[in-house]
């Protein structure tokens, strides 16, 4: 029996999502206090280091793309799809503990988080079926289509700081008709 592979599906997108936001977070430059972008995925709770970024996937909403679902002909293949509205936090994390300096280190963070965001329409999307350690694109795209900063919940642990970005963003989920 051949193994499950879906190239459009939610996997491969948030992967492709999550192994983009880790590594351009990095790649744009970090301020010198901070000796690593540390990037907790799916973390619901307080992050165990300080200073951190989270991406958490809320959840998301189905929308139809087209009448009858047709997306594309390609190589004489039709397929069907539908646009998914995701809904994507991030957080960024920081501890008051022996730091003088956490409310400007949280916005600095906050910065990158916005900067990064604001500067990218578009992530493309790998194939993590074939394999996660080099996977080939797809050709689809996850489309960045909203940032808004949101209040953060209270944390228990009175020491800890956070910010808290609502991103909202769009991909075509499509599979042969």
């Amino acid at each position: 029996m051949p193994a499950f592979t879906h190239t459009y599906g939610r996997w491969a997108v948030k992967g492709s999502f999550n192994k983009w936001f880790a590594d351009s977070i990095d790649d744009q430059g970090l301020p010198s206090w901070m000796a690593a972008a540390v990037v907790n995925f799916d973390y619901p709770a307080t992050p165990v280091t300080f200073p951190s970024f989270s991406v958490t996937w809320l959840g998301r909403r189905a929308e139809q793309v087209s009448q009858g679902e047709f997306v594309e002909s390609s190589g004489g293949t039709r397929y069907k799809g539908q646009r998914w509205r995701e809904v994507i936090e991030v957080r960024c994390w920081e501890t008051r503990d022996g730091n003088p300096s956490w409310e400007q280190r949280l916005e600095q963070m906050a910065d990158m988080v916005t900067r990064l965001l604001q500067g990218t329409k578009s992530v493309a999307v790998n194939d993590l079926y074939a394999g996660t350690a080099s996977p080939s694109a797809t050709g689809a795209i996850l489309r960045v289509v909203g940032i808004e900063e949101t209040t953060a919940p209270h944390d228990p642990n009175l020491s800890v700081e956070q910010r808290r970005f609502i991103v909202t963003a769009t991909w075509v989920e499509r599979w042969a008709a």
